[in-house]
């Protein structure tokens, strides 16, 4: 158990190191898609991130029994890509909607062992490692929709402040 809690305080350690050199990357790719005129470029730049973000909606939807009846990473004007549910209810909203935050987990991981241990030691080669990771950070972040679909989950979170309340009175 000792090693577990080692491990985990490891993690958050280095996290904590380098979440603003990840969020800074993240923005550049943001300001960069939208500097970009040409839509193709962005497309194919983004094609293994939108991948990822359907994939772990259509998992996680698989899981909750959503029902998962679609999917596509053929973007449009409107969207980058789409997963398709068939049975969206109140228990299953939250974590189908909010499945792309997974991803976040897996990538922190590969960011911490691909990085130096001391943040101010960052050379090339963790430079490109962060900014390769962050257009799949960027994919791992839900979307308007994802967080307006979350919100058919609503008995959950009115259930949590309850709780809450109860717990803190």
């Amino acid at each position: 158990m000792a090693n577990l809690n080692n491990l985990v305080v490891y993690y958050l350690y280095a996290w904590q190191n380098y979440i603003l050199y990840a969020l800074a990357a993240t923005v550049f790719w943001k300001l960069c898609f939208r500097a970009i005129c040409y839509r193709p470029l962005v497309n194919l730049i983004m094609l293994l991130p939108v991948f990822l973000h359907e994939l772990l909606h259509f998992i996680v939807g698989a899981i909750t029994h959503a029902k998962p009846n679609s999917f596509s990473i053929i973007p449009n004007r409107v969207k980058a890509g789409s997963v398709g549910f068939t049975n969206i209810r109140w228990y299953n909203a939250i974590p189908t909607a909010l499945a792309p935050l997974l991803g976040l987990v897996s990538l922190s991981v590969a960011a911490i062992h691909g990085l130096p241990s001391n943040i101010h030691n960052i050379t090339g080669q963790g430079a490109l490692v962060l900014f390769a990771l962050s257009p799949l950070l960027y994919g791992c972040w839900p979307s308007s929709v994802d967080w307006k679909l979350s919100l058919r989950g609503w008995p959950v979170y009115v259930g949590g402040i309850v709780y809450l309340v109860y717990r803190a009175g």
